[in-house]
């Protein structure tokens, strides 16, 4: 990964600030949407650094126990939040190519996958609209993967769950293509 994590521990609380934050964040005409959408973002990024960071035993399963639904709380609390950061995610796949921006957006929908597959109580911030978009991100991301290189394996990192199937795209026998 090109990008370097705080500590595990800290990426936890300050994914917890970070959603707090943007549950504060209310829209007005000077930019309250921004406010919001970059705090719940960086909240995002701070579960995905909970993920690659979470085996150096700084996070314990108790202490995931009190996180998981207290961010699950503060994510309602942003109201269109997960809504906002799915789309931006969603735009972002159909541009990555372009941009040089693939590892981004795997972070991004990895974050996506945590939030979804860490708690249960995380269903409930997906509805109908998150859902499609989800499923919009992933056949983009199916589809952009022709025109990326893949990532080398080494720069992935070993706790990015095996089922997270964005990061190995597109594989090294389509790569070779």
């Amino acid at each position: 990964m090109n990008i370097v994590f705080h500590p595990a521990r800290m990426c936890l609380q300050n994914a917890l600030i970070s959603f707090a934050e943007a549950g504060r964040a209310r829209p007005d005409k000077y930019g309250g949407h921004l406010l919001s959408a970059a705090s719940f973002a960086h909240g995002m990024l701070a579960i995905v650094g909970m993920q690659v960071g979470g085996d150096d035993g700084t996070i314990t399963a108790d202490d995931l126990a009190l996180f998981w639904p207290a961010a699950v709380e503060l994510i309602a609390a942003s109201e269109t939040g997960l809504c906002w950061y799915i789309d931006d995610a969603v735009e972002c796949a159909m541009h990555c190519a372009c941009t040089d921006e693939w590892e981004d957006v795997c972070i991004a929908r990895t974050a996506i996958q945590l939030v979804l597959t860490s708690c249960p109580e995380a269903g409930g911030l997906f509805g109908r609209e998150e859902y499609e978009l989800l499923a919009d991100m992933d056949e983009t991301l199916r589809s952009q993967a022709a025109f990326v290189d893949s990532l080398p394996e080494p720069g992935i990192s070993a706790n990015i769950p095996a089922d997270h199937w964005w990061w190995r795209l597109p594989t090294p026998d389509e790569d070779a293509d």
